[in-house]
């Protein structure tokens, strides 16, 4: 409601992958880019259970689908890897205004 006719948003989140055993893969790819970019294995642990206590990962195609439900007119995943995906949407512009014919 907040989002002016014709305006775009852009967000990024944590997917959820539709086949159980790619969404172990991609989690575990996850704990490995942590382990490789130096966090340590506490914080690592700290990651995931906030990820499995506080996120509420859905499919890039259930999140297309809210925004189509919300009203955006275009709905895009732009950019995806693995567990992470950018999500773009425009929302409809407002239908003219029609002005009452004076005679």
């Amino acid at each position: 409601d907040r989002l002016s006719p014709g305006g775009r948003f852009i967000y990024a989140d944590i997917t959820v992958a539709s086949d159980p055993a790619l969404e172990r893969m991609f989690l575990d790819g996850w704990v490995a880019f942590m382990r490789d970019s130096g966090l340590e294995q506490e914080r690592i642990g700290h990651v995931l259970a906030d990820h499995r206590e506080n996120d509420l990962p859905e499919s890039a195609e259930q999140q297309l689908a809210y925004m189509c439900a919300a009203g955006f007119v275009v709905a895009n995943r732009i950019w995806s890897y693995e567990k992470f995906a950018m999500f773009y949407a425009e929302k409809r512009t407002a239908p003219p205004v029609l002005h009452p014919t004076t005679n």
